[in-house]
């Protein structure tokens, strides 16, 4: 076994240490939703209450009625306790939580960041801590499946493994992902979007074709539970209606001034510090997103060129086509950040305290967290470097 396998089997049994000492002392991280999916995944066992589509909570959570199902092997094995239901999530969640940026990070920016992003995630403020254990449904599902997105569309595009296999599975998962939870949207969007940018003709080639094939394929259960309901006019204003966007000066004004407050409020308070001391944890929240939008400033920086020839590559002219370098790894990440930021300012969500105090109002936005995470471990690795090739940008594009 080499050096880098025992790194990560110590890192992988100090993140499982750092978990359960979480699970053992600190308050429950799960709420209403949690407790809904030991119930039905206890209905599982039992036997059905009510008709089984009545157990979907929400209009558009139908990715709950399968969410409970590897709970119930847990719960005939070792019965229905907190206990059980708290290592469902450190079993199920937690783990590839730490897996997958690792492997990203290893295998297309190098061993440091990837080495720097499990410290960081083990030793990780409260946010992710808490919610790396929770069984909470559809957020932690969203972010776990955005992860895995991430590495196959790397694994394709940087690899140039664009084999016909690989474009079944990505599809399929693609349109599973995204009936369990829309968040991964944001990677389906940036896979479109980079092929455009490096082939003008790629909707008409055959490897799209296959890709959105097997992509409505993977979404066909929300197709089909969409089809079977009845849209009254009740429906469509209750659960449509607030969703439609109109462009006029009002709407404009909102989402300046919910650019704004997410900037200066919402996004350095969901790191959800707690009070040290005399310390408020409101300066430790604040103090980690100055390190956040510092490295982010300073790789839009340093890519700016690089980023404005993007910008170009909307044009659909072939002489406009980008090439594939290390330089579109960086800012595919920087993309998800600038669009999760551009969806949330345009959607109707808000995140933020409950009225509770708790947090968990928050965890709408650990997807961002968790690739926030990985570009700050990669401008960490470069300052450790005395000669960062992560920071030479190439010159070819």
């Amino acid at each position: 076994m080499d050096k880098h396998k025992i790194l990560l089997l110590i890192l992988f049994l100090l993140f499982i240490f750092s978990r359960v000492f979480i699970l053992f002392n600190s308050r429950p991280c799960f709420d209403e939703e949690v407790c809904f999916i030991a119930s039905l995944a206890k209905d599982y066992i039992e036997g059905l209450k009510m008709p089984f589509l009545q157990y979907i909570p929400t209009y558009y959570d139908t990715s709950t009625l399968i969410f409970p199902i590897p709970l119930v092997p847990l719960f005939l094995l070792f019965g229905y306790s907190t206990l059980v239901l708290n290592f469902y999530g450190l079993i199920v969640y937690s783990i590839l939580f730490l897996i997958f940026p690792y492997l990203i990070l290893k295998k297309y920016f190098g061993f440091k960041p990837a080495f720097i992003n499990s410290i960081l995630l083990i030793f990780s403020y409260f946010l992710i801590s808490c919610f790396s254990i929770s069984a909470k449904g559809i957020v932690i599902l969203g972010t776990m499946c955005t992860l895995i997105l991430i590495y196959l569309f790397m694994n394709i595009y940087f690899d140039n493994k664009d084999n016909l296999k690989n474009l079944i599975l990505f599809g399929f998962l693609c349109g599973l992902f995204l009936w369990l939870n829309y968040i991964v949207a944001i990677v389906l969007l940036l896979f479109i979007l980079f092929f455009y940018f490096t082939d003008k003709l790629f909707f008409t080639r055959k490897k799209f074709l296959i890709f959105l094939s097997s992509f409505f394929l993977g979404f066909l259960p929300r197709i089909i539970y969409e089809y079977s309901k009845i849209y009254t006019a009740e429906y469509i204003e209750m659960f449509g209606g607030k969703y439609i966007f109109i462009f006029n000066l009002d709407k404009l004004i909102y989402v300046k001034n919910k650019l704004i407050d997410f900037l200066l409020y919402r996004m350095p308070l969901s790191f959800s510090f707690k009070d040290f001391y005399f310390i408020k944890g409101t300066f430790f929240d604040y103090f980690y997103y100055f390190i956040f939008i510092s490295v982010f400033i300073f790789f839009i920086f340093i890519y700016r060129k690089y980023l404005f020839k993007v910008l170009l590559s909307f044009i659909p002219l072939k002489r406009f086509n980008l090439d594939k370098n290390k330089n579109l790894k960086i800012i595919f990440l920087l993309m998800y950040i600038i669009i999760f930021v551009v969806i949330y300012i345009f959607s109707p969500l808000s995140v933020g305290k409950l009225n509770t105090g708790f947090f968990i109002g928050y965890r709408y936005l650990l997807p961002l967290h968790f690739v926030m995470l990985m570009l700050v471990s990669i401008f960490l690795a470069g300052l450790c470097q005395k000669r960062s090739h992560l920071f030479n940008i190439n010159k070819k594009m």
